[in-house]
């Protein structure tokens, strides 16, 4: 259970720093773009400068002046004047201009790798270095956020189980008196009243011992038990309570065996069948199929609408399941409301 929790609170960190290292990273893309631009004009503005400079030179025959990036090429119809070294990897800009006396000359800049690329580079790689520090940062805040909000949702939990288990303690004696109620005046009931006040009183047993068995250290008895039994006895209590609704029932069960506590698993399976009765429509379908070693109990909902309170319900009942070793799997459809207990 604990390495369930520590799991989901790394997802949700996981989560959280991948929301901010994507945040992170269209920033630092933006960031990047924009140095690349603003390098690029900052190296076409030297040498158009350094054009301006050279053709002031020529036309007034004054010395040339020193290249901004170490080479320089200058050529007119009359000759060819380098200045300063070319060194490999330079890349040389050229602009062409016009002058009286010399026509056309073309005026070359050498610029070397570093600037066109070393600046850049050197910004990826700080960018690169704090997208790393970024995303360990957002982790471990992510997971002390989500860690702090896990603790609150458990305090929670275990408030909550604490008062359910409470109520269904303080429900165990009214209970009593109306089952000793019930054993005094059934025989004076009509055999029909009689029979749906036995379910009545079944069905609110089961409420309460799935809320003390669940969250009760109560002791675990396993053995061979009839699962075809226990759900042909539900089924027969409960068509009765909801026979108002006039259900279509379609069951496929196989007479399957399965090592386990019986009281435990007729609390398990009778909440689930009730609750699959009970968030039915009237003349809607409820299916339960034994498909290998899975129990599928699948019931119509009114469409567009969740079924209200079954949420606390089915976490008793996979807390419970989940003590005799099983596992309970819920599928909701958008008119269909679908639970699996693998066994």
């Amino acid at each position: 259970m604990n390495f369930i929790k520590f799991k989901e609170e790394v997802l949700i960190s996981l989560f959280y720093s991948l929301l901010l290292v994507s945040l992170y990273g269209v920033v630092a893309f933006f960031f990047y773009r924009y140095y690349e631009y603003e390098s690029k004009v900052e190296v076409e503005s030297r040498v158009e400068n350094y054009f301006l400079k050279v053709s002031l030179a020529l036309k007034e025959g004054s010395p040339y002046p020193e290249p901004p990036y170490g080479y320089a090429l200058i050529r007119t119809d009359r000759f060819s004047k380098e200045i300063g070294e070319f060194r490999e990897g330079m890349r040389v800009l050229y602009r062409e201009g016009y002058t009286e006396g010399l026509g056309y000359y073309r005026v070359g800049v050498g610029i070397p790798r570093e600037v066109l690329e070393g600046r850049l580079k050197f910004l990826l790689n700080r960018l690169i270095f704090l997208g790393i520090l970024f995303a360990i940062g957002s982790f471990l805040l992510g997971f002390t956020f989500s860690r702090a909000i896990f603790k609150r949702i458990r305090e929670r939990e275990r408030e909550l189980e604490k008062s359910i288990y409470y109520l269904s303690h303080e429900l165990k004696t009214p209970l009593s008196t109306l089952k000793l109620l019930y054993e005094s005046v059934k025989g004076k009931l009509e055999e029909e009243d009689r029979e749906d006040m036995g379910v009545v009183l079944r069905v609110l047993e089961k409420k309460v011992q799935l809320g003390l068995r669940a969250l009760g250290d109560v002791k675990v008895i396993h053995q061979r038990v009839s699962l075809r039994e226990i759900v042909e006895q539900t089924l027969f209590e409960l068509r009765r309570l909801y026979s108002h609704k006039d259900l279509k029932l379609k069951t496929n069960l196989e007479d399957l065996k399965v090592y386990s506590s019986q009281e435990d698993l007729y609390v398990i399976l009778y909440n689930l069948i009730s609750n699959a009765f009970k968030y039915s429509p009237p003349k809607g379908e409820v299916r339960i199929v034994l498909e290998g070693r899975s129990l599928l109990i699948e019931n119509e909902t009114y469409q567009g609408k969740r079924p209200e309170g079954s949420g606390i319900g089915l976490k008793l009942v996979r807390r419970l399941a989940q003590r005799l070793g099983l596992r309970v799997k819920v599928r909701e459809g958008r008119d269909r409301f679908l639970v699996k207990v693998l066994f």
